[in-house]
């Protein structure tokens, strides 16, 4: 079994607003949106608790400002202003994680109609020409949207199994779509670079040799 568990995490989606910042070069303001399934194979009902990193420390140009949970009974959300009422856990290596509320998944819930979904929601200000996700567990399928402006070449890694599709999204803007299929793994990772057309062509790898390089690889924006 794929996640050595009956509950399984499927359809994420990943959504990128990216702003050059007025006045800054080299600046970048990104909003991003993550959501999650949640999809329990076997017949009896299997407890799950959504949790996203809390690490000021290693990543102080990103900041939570939403978590929330929608289920057939009830649901959760903790806007920004509400994000000290979440409960709070720290690890081994002492990394702090928010937590979402705890639920009860039913068995067999995508057979029944059951729908359970999970999600955050952040906003970064970069001083960098990518940004990336990494998956703390197992995940079956991605979705990446990126609204961006139409004067930026965008490439995504891993490549996805088709070309990005592109639709306009409003006076100099559009939105470039890639789908996975795939399973990914705890500590894989999707990253987006993006460069203006006009500049040369960022340097193959530099992105994941920096998330390497600052030990980020264990955390995740979910």
């Amino acid at each position: 079994m794929v996640t050595y568990s009956d509950l399984l995490r499927r359809d994420c989606s990943i959504s990128w607003e990216l702003h050059p910042v007025d006045g800054q070069q080299d600046s970048f303001k990104l909003d991003c949106k993550i959501i999650y399934k949640l999809q329990n194979i076997s017949p009896r009902r299997v407890p799950y608790q959504f949790r996203t990193r809390r690490s000021a420390a290693e990543h102080q140009e990103t900041r939570l400002t939403r978590l929330w949970g929608t289920f057939p009974d009830f649901g959760y959300e903790y806007p920004e202003e509400r994000l000290a009422e979440a409960a709070v856990e720290t690890d081994v290596a002492g990394g702090s994680w928010i937590l979402g509320k705890k639920v009860l998944v039913d068995g067999e819930n995508v057979r029944h109609g059951l729908e359970f979904e999970v999600g955050a929601d952040y906003e970064s200000t970069l001083r960098r020409q990518f940004d990336y996700h990494v998956f703390v567990k197992p995940t079956l399928g991605a979705t990446v949207v990126v609204e961006h402006p139409k004067n930026f070449s965008l490439s995504l890694s891993p490549r996805t199994e088709g070309p990005a599709k592109v639709a306009p999204a409003g006076p100099g803007r559009e939105t470039s779509t890639w789908k996975y299929s795939r399973l990914f793994f705890s500590d894989d990772a999707i990253f987006v670079e993006w460069t203006p057309k006009d500049d040369a062509p960022s340097a193959g790898g530099d992105a994941s040799k920096l998330l390497k390089d600052k030990g980020q690889t264990a955390e995740e924006k979910d």
